[in-house]
Formats: structure tokens, C-alpha cells, sequence
């Protein structure tokens, strides 16, 4: 008697384990890839877009990068992350 309960608590578990499964690869294929791919896909074009921004305003605008004025920014931000993460 006890291994008749036993057996059907064991097949009663391994298809919850299945349902579960199929019911994760099934949100995952419906929703999680599609939304990854968009979110890509947009990166890619903002990226795209920025470039040729970028390209525009030094090429043909004529701007220049102030590369001191960077690296005293970057410096600085430096600083205050240290002191915002100092234990």
C-alpha cells in the first residue's frame, strides 16, 4: 500500500516538475526573448543615432572634444563615487 502512495506522490511530483517547465519555456519564448530582442534592436538604433550625431557636430559643425576638460570630469566623479561608497 505504501509504495502505491509512494509511486503516485513520485509521478505527481515529476509532473508538477514538467509543467512547470514547459510553462517557464513557454513565457520564456513568448515574452522574454521578443522583449530582448526589441531592447537590442533599440540600443542598436540609439546607438547608430548617436554616431552619426557625434559625427555630425565634430565633422561637419566643426566642434571639438575638450579632452583635459574629460579627464578633469571623469577625475572628479572619481572622487565623489569613492566618498559615496566609502565604508
Amino acid at each position: 500500500m505504501y509504495e502505491l502512495i509512494d509511486s503516485l506522490i513520485f509521478y505527481i511530483c515529476w509532473t508538477t516538475v514538467f509543467a512547470l517547465c514547459y510553462s517557464v519555456a513557454h513565457y520564456q519564448f513568448k515574452y522574454f526573448i521578443p522583449v530582448t530582442v526589441f531592447i537590442f534592436k533599440a540600443g542598436y538604433a540609439l546607438t547608430l543615432l548617436l554616431s552619426i550625431r557625434l559625427y555630425y557636430l565634430l565633422r561637419v559643425e566643426g566642434h571639438e572634444i575638450n579632452w583635459q576638460g574629460l579627464k578633469e570630469d571623469f577625475a572628479s566623479l572619481m572622487n565623489v563615487t569613492a566618498l559615496a561608497f566609502e565604508l
